[in-house]
């Protein structure tokens, strides 16, 4: 690298499970696409603290001396008081923290769904892929009223608005929303849950872990002796057919992703989109062309709504870096957050 770095910003996203770095130019220098390069991935466990693990993919690429002077941080977890919480990990950490340890100019954080919206406008329309519906336009991020899911270790929900000259995504934790039932097997599950003292939240149900207690609950009524799958294992049986109990699991679990992103979608008058934004979401509806028709089909049974949810485009994104152009585009356009 020259001694002026020749990119705008080092990009981090920190999960529970990995933590990815990169290297990013923006649109405006990059030309139509955003641009990340010297990608690495490291496990966040690796590492004791935020110190820890910036420094290693910095000390890795030529040190301070040689990084861009931005740093655009995404984490999925959220922000309390000053410090940032990561759910499943040991990590937390302020941003005095990391500006107290490193030379950046500028620090620029967004939790992973804010971060996920904020990329709508860079997405390429082949970035996004519509999830089975009649008529449906090819996304182009234009005016509009949008809504975001995002279903992983839990479940993220955000509103994007999108006025014309401005894009403004307000995030929330409507994952953790009583989880309401759609049909007789959806409430035999509940029941089964709330006779035992549990009250279910849709993050209970549509993220990793809820895809396994469908797994148990399936496997454990039918009279199967249980085995403790985690998701990509039901994912992996359901593709090969090596469990029917996991099969079953993937459609009861498209059922509840396709209602809980109708109601986010009613409730947040998202009329111009709905995104389902997560490599999880692409991975179910891999198993089989059925699944993206459930959760199309679950999306729009809404009571006397069902003309105004058909008319909803749904969108899954394929781009698996999201997060990270999201935040790089935050701080190429200095974007001002909601607090």
């Amino acid at each position: 690298m020259s001694d002026k770095p020749e990119f705008d910003a080092l990009v981090v996203e920190i999960t529970r499970g990995v933590t990815r770095f990169a290297m990013g130019i923006g649109m405006d220098e990059a030309g139509n696409k955003p641009v990340l390069g010297h990608y690495l991935k490291i496990q966040t466990s690796d590492f004791d603290n935020i110190i820890c693990l910036l420094r290693h993919y910095i000390d890795q690429h030529g040190g301070m001396g040689a990084m861009p002077s931005v740093l655009a941080l995404s984490h999925a977890g959220p922000r309390i008081g000053d410090r940032i919480i990561i759910p499943g990990s040991d990590l937390t950490f302020t941003l005095d923290e990391i500006r107290d340890a490193f030379a950046f100019t500028r620090i620029v954080n967004a939790n992973d769904c804010v971060a996920m919206g904020s990329a709508l406008p860079w997405l390429d329309p082949k970035d996004v892929a519509s999830i089975a519906g009649q008529e449906q336009p090819v996304y182009a991020h234009r005016k509009g009223r949008y809504g975001l899911t995002v279903p992983t270790y839990g479940l993220g929900v955000a509103s994007v608005i999108h006025t014309g000259k401005t894009v403004q995504v307000i995030d929330s934790e409507g994952g953790h929303a009583n989880f309401a039932p759609c049909d007789r097997w959806q409430a035999d599950f509940m029941m089964h849950y709330l006779d035992r003292g549990v009250r279910l939240t849709f993050d209970d149900v549509v993220s990793y872990p809820g895809l396994e207690t469908l797994y148990s609950y399936i496997a454990a009524k039918a009279g199967s002796k249980t085995v403790d799958l985690r998701a990509q294992e039901i994912l992996l049986y359901a593709r090969n057919e090596a469990d029917p109990h996991c099969l079953e699991a993937i459609h009861c679990f498209a059922n509840a992703l396709g209602a809980m992103a109708g109601d986010v979608a009613l409730m947040l008058g998202a009329i111009d989109g709905m995104f389902l934004v997560s490599p999880f979401v692409n991975e179910v509806m891999d198993i089989g062309d059925d699944i993206a028709a459930i959760i199309r089909r679950r999306f729009e049974d809404k009571v006397n709504f069902e003309l105004y949810m058909q008319r909803i485009p749904l969108y899954t994104i394929t781009h698996r870096r999201v997060s990270m152009i999201g935040v790089l585009r935050i701080a190429c356009e200095h974007i001002e957050l909601a607090e």
